[in-house]
């Protein structure tokens, strides 16, 4: 009884170890480009209406807006770890991509995961404002772990 105890421990620690890894690179982020919106002064300060003619100027892989149920998500540094590859996203960059994001691209839905990892790209709702600091600081928060993306979520 006393092995199975100890054996216990040690697997417990084992998991705590790899969650805190797992947590670790589930928070590092790459670095976004700077996103900088004139403001009616020329200072380089303002603010930007989500509006879709502005998510329809975000159509690239330099820059990609995805709108998702009304709300507006930058995937521009996302692509380069989405486990699916970029080109699972560059062709609904500047566009509505609520389908393809709840089917999976037509393979099912995304995990939970994927749809916790898709917070942290938000910039806001379609329609709203948002300022500076919240279009430099998206990328800062993007996810580098992987989204298993075959797996199916029940949840």
């Amino acid at each position: 009884m006393e092995k199975e105890s100890a054996l216990g421990f040690v697997l417990m620690i084992a998991v705590l170890i790899l969650l805190a890894y797992y947590l670790g690179q589930y928070q590092t982020g790459t670095s976004a480009p700077v996103v900088q919106v004139q403001g009616t002064d020329g200072s380089g300060t303002g603010s930007v209406v989500l509006s879709a003619a502005e998510v329809a100027r975000h159509n690239g892989a330099q820059s990609c807006w995805l709108l998702i149920e009304g709300k507006v998500y930058d995937a521009t540094n996302y692509m380069n770890v989405h486990p699916g590859g970029r080109d699972r996203i560059l062709p609904f960059c500047g566009a509505d991509a609520t389908e393809p994001f709840l089917t999976q691209g037509g393979k099912g839905s995304h995990s939970s995961l994927a749809t916790e990892q898709l917070g942290t790209l938000y910039l806001g709702d379609l329609n709203s404002t948002v300022g500076n600091q919240t279009l430099n600081t998206v990328g800062q928060r993007i996810p580098t772990g992987s989204s298993d993306e075959e797996e199916d979520d029940d949840d």
